[in-house]
């Protein structure tokens, strides 16, 4: 292999002699420089911290109204005659788990069903639920609990209001 001959002095374009090579920049660094954006970043983490934290704690304190859901469909499925009375208990049971126990335990009849509604912002039993629920457990011959009762024991156990909602 030969060596090339050298370039003559007046070689390639002579406008562009007295031009030199554009070196590039250096990279962009994206970390923030400033401490401006340092303190941006930490509040932003903190408040998305916060509002992860806040509603991964109402998701637990709700899991009584999960599991009050999950009965009660099952109770509205089951081929057996499901009476009021077990529907008041679920009712109680759900009850217990947002108020003290000396507060929910001796109420009975109208004072349980005005309870109930108390807890609630808009949504009232109905008077026939009413009925059924104040008077229902302690009658013999009270008729097995509908669609009515089962539509507006879900309402309640969904819509109610607990001390962690606030």
């Amino acid at each position: 292999m030969t060596p090339l001959p050298p370039l003559p002095d007046l070689f390639g374009n002579p406008i562009l002699r007295d031009w030199h090579e554009i070196l590039p920049a250096a990279s962009i660094d994206w970390m923030p420089q400033t401490p401006g954006w340092w303190l941006l970043f930490v509040i932003a983490s903190y408040f998305g911290i916060r509002h992860l934290w806040r509603k991964l704690y109402r998701w637990h304190k709700n899991r009584y109204r999960r599991e009050a859901l999950q009965q009660l469909m099952a109770l509205s499925q089951s081929n057996r005659e499901v009476s009021v009375g077990t529907v008041n208990a679920l009712l109680k049971l759900t009850a217990l788990a947002i108020a003290p126990r000396v507060e929910v335990a001796p109420l009975s009849g109208n004072a349980w069903v005005d309870w109930l509604d108390a807890q609630l912002g808009s949504h009232r039993f109905s008077s026939d639920v009413r009925l059924a629920l104040s008077e229902g457990p302690f009658d013999p011959h009270a008729p097995a609990a509908n669609a009515q009762i089962f539509t507006e024991t879900r309402l309640w156990i969904e819509q109610h209001r607990s001390p962690w909602d606030a």
